[in-house]
C-alpha cells in the first residue's frame, strides 16, 4: 500500500495559480506523471470546484475529467451582496469538503497529494500525518503559503513538472 496515492485537487486555487503562470495542465499527463514517474498507483483523483463556475462555464471540461477517471465534486457558489441587493461578489469555498474527503477516504491511499497551496489545509495535513500518511504538495511557491509548505512531506513545483504536464 505504501505505493497507493490519492489526489486531491483544489480547482479554484489551481485555476488561479495557473492563469497568473500563463499555462494550462493536461490532467490525463497530470495523472500519468504520478503514475509513470512516481510509480504510483493512483486509488482516486478528485477535483473540487464551484457551480456554476466562478471563472466560466466549464461543463465540457467537468466532463472530460469525469471519462478520464477523475472523481468530479461540486459546490454551489454562493452570491454576496450589498445592502441594495446587487451582487458584489461570488464565492465558493471547498476547503471543508475536500478536507473531509481526504480523512473519510485513509484506508485507500498511503500518500495524499493536495494541490493547493491554501494554508486552510494545514490543519488536515497535520491530522493525516498523525494517521501515518506522506501528503505531498503540488503549487507553486509563490502561491503556496509557507505553513504549508512547512506540513507537507514533498513539496512538487508546478514548474519543475511543466514540461510532462503542460497542455
Amino acid at each position: 500500500m505504501s505505493d497507493t496515492a490519492a489526489i486531491f485537487i483544489d480547482g479554484e486555487n489551481l485555476f488561479y495559480t495557473l492563469k497568473d503562470l500563463g499555462w494550462r495542465i493536461d490532467f490525463d499527463k497530470f495523472r500519468r506523471y504520478f503514475e509513470e514517474v512516481e510509480k504510483l498507483l493512483i486509488y482516486n483523483a478528485f477535483y473540487y470546484t464551484s457551480r456554476p463556475f466562478i471563472h466560466g462555464n466549464r461543463r465540457a471540461f467537468l466532463d472530460y475529467l469525469i471519462f478520464h477517471n477523475y472523481t468530479v465534486r461540486e459546490k454551489e457558489t454562493k452570491e454576496i451582496k450589498d445592502k441594495k441587493g446587487k451582487v458584489i461578489k461570488l464565492k465558493c469555498n471547498l476547503d471543508v469538503e475536500l478536507s473531509s474527503e481526504m480523512v473519510l477516504t485513509i484506508p485507500h491511499y498511503y500518500i495524499a497529494i493536495l494541490v493547493s497551496g491554501d494554508s486552510d489545509y494545514v490543519t488536515t495535513v497535520k491530522a493525516l500525518r498523525n494517521e501515518g500518511k506522506k501528503i505531498w504538495c503540488v503549487s507553486e511557491k509563490g502561491f503556496s503559503l509557507r505553513e504549508l509548505i512547512n506540513e507537507v512531506d514533498r513539496f512538487i513545483s508546478l514548474s519543475k513538472i511543466k514540461d510532462r504536464i503542460k497542455r
